[in-house]
């Protein structure tokens, strides 16, 4: 956006309204998209003629994997991206089309609420027994670093004033873009709300299907592992 445009915006809205009208009128865009192109229709096509096992690794980023076992799905065009979707909605595959999903530090991008119903949606694509592998801030050890040893956040996520306090806001709201942080109990308890058995607290690259050990060790440090069945 030009800065001229911008400063006109922001003379009649916030940035926080700013933000969000953006990202509402990107998935906007992306609904209609696949609405006109079939999208939507084609991806089921595609995953049902996969072999089993299928990967689901969901809101991919730029870690989208090539494997032809795996679906990467995410809200933005990126270099392995197959499918764009507001994964805030009813996700475009039939029931149990998936033998595990991998979801990797977005849960926390979304109101508990709405997370839980994510968390639904990933119950209903999974096969009974399929594994739901999630990463997210650790609140509990964001906050006990804080209060033990404050410095140590500072050498794990850069703030501009170098201060751990705003190295805690940044985890807790990164410019409006995160809306829950979970520690183990509170991501244990919206699975089980969700329909999901069998919640495990795992570590880096641990887990009880070898295909979805795929973590990214950037985030190791301040990533709280999370396995479920469906």
């Amino acid at each position: 956006m030009k800065p001229r445009v911008r400063n006109a915006l922001l003379a009649i809205a916030s940035h926080r309204t700013l933000a969000l009208l953006r990202w509402d009128v990107h998935f906007l865009r992306v609904r209609i998209r696949n609405a006109l192109t079939g999208a939507d229709r084609k991806l089921r096509s595609r995953t049902a003629q996969m072999p089993r096992p299928r990967y689901l690794n969901l809101a991919s980023g730029e870690r989208g994997f090539e494997s032809p076992s795996w679906i990467n799905v995410d809200g933005f065009p990126f270099a392995h991206t197959h499918h764009l979707a507001d994964i805030a909605r009813p996700l475009p595959f039939d029931d149990a089309s998936f033998d595990g999903i991998f979801f990797q530090h977005v849960l926390e991008h979304f109101p508990l609420e709405t997370g839980i119903s994510i968390l639904r949606e990933c119950g209903r694509i999974l096969a009974s027994g399929g594994i739901l592998r999630i990463a997210v801030p650790d609140a509990e050890r964001i906050v006990r670093t804080y209060v033990q040893n404050p410095a140590e956040l500072s050498r794990h996520r850069t703030a501009p004033t170098g201060l751990p306090m705003e190295v805690i806001n940044m985890y807790a709201y990164q410019r409006y873009e995160h809306q829950c942080l979970y520690d183990f109990e509170l991501l244990r308890l919206s699975l089980v709300n969700a329909g999901f058995r069998d919640v495990t607290r795992c570590s880096l690259g641990e887990s009880a299907d070898s295909n979805l050990a795929v973590d990214d060790p950037g985030y190791a440090w301040e990533s709280l592992y999370v396995e479920a069945r469906a």
